[in-house]
């Protein structure tokens, strides 16, 4: 049985799923609750894109019934100090390597839609070798592209000269950025400053995958570069997979809880 809320009426579901009306009365009759990514904007209330009506967290979590599961995405660290029992789907690692392909794939299709060019033939940089980034990477590979990868640990510039790519580590930045048909940042701090970005070239596409607030440094003018920052590319590009990688990790969970699937 389920039911929803934080939807406005324009909002269809299927039959039998039941609105909330009464949100404190409901809360403890539920055995799990799925909470939206991200969880919310203010830590105060929940982020409901697809609602007008203002809902409390607090309405929801204090009146969740003990042995209930409750799991959301990018959860805080000021709501999980206070409930301690939601589970943050996002940060696990399932949820980060099915994320993956979606985010690569998205960050891909940007570039296609942005240049006037094939990406065959492209000469690319990647900065960071993290999931997302291998899993780019390989696909830029796969389509012809020249890929080079900018990370600092020594395992990550191990990683990816043994998958056949060409590795400089971070510090090397600032020599290199200006000979770069595309660049893809999936750092998620400032590691482009000043005087990399008045290096780079105006015709470079950058497209930024990080998590806010992305690979520009603070006190680097973007306004010049072909800039594109593309946090939560899976919901945008291919929503349906999100969904469908959200409901995996979530059954996940519960069997790791020993709450069945």
């Amino acid at each position: 049985k389920v039911s929803v809320c934080g939807f406005n009426e324009e909002t269809l579901f299927p039959e039998g799923i039941e609105r909330i009306s009464d949100i404190k009365k409901a809360m403890s009759l539920f055995d799990i609750i799925v909470l939206p990514l991200p969880l919310s904007f203010d830590g105060i209330t929940l982020n409901t894109p697809y609602g007008n009506d203002c809902i409390y967290i607090d309405d929801i979590l204090r009146y969740a019934k003990k042995e209930c599961v409750v799991v959301g995405g990018r959860v805080g660290n000021e709501i999980s100090a206070k409930y301690p029992f939601v589970t943050d789907y996002s940060k696990r690692e399932d949820f980060a390597f099915l994320n993956a392909v979606p985010t690569a794939e998205g960050a891909i299709e940007a570039a296609m839609k942005e240049r006037d060019k094939t990406l065959a033939g492209a000469k690319c940089m990647v900065t960071g070798f993290g999931k997302c980034a291998r899993v780019l990477s390989l696909n830029l590979k796969a389509l012809m592209c020249e890929v080079h990868i900018f990370a600092r640990s020594a395992r990550d510039l191990a990683h990816a000269q043994c998958l056949g790519f060409k590795a400089f580590h971070l510090n090397n930045l600032k020599s290199e950025v200006f000979n770069y048909d595309m660049i893809f940042n999936t750092v998620p701090f400032g590691i482009f400053g000043k005087e990399e970005v008045e290096n780079i070239s105006k015709s470079t596409l950058f497209i930024d995958i990080a998590s806010a607030p992305g690979g520009i440094a603070e006190d680097a003018d973007k306004s010049k570069l072909s800039y594109r920052f593309l946090p939560g590319l899976p919901g945008k590009y291919s929503p349906f997979t999100a969904a469908e990688i959200i409901k995996k990790v979530i059954s996940a969970i519960l069997l790791e809880k020993g709450k069945g699937a």
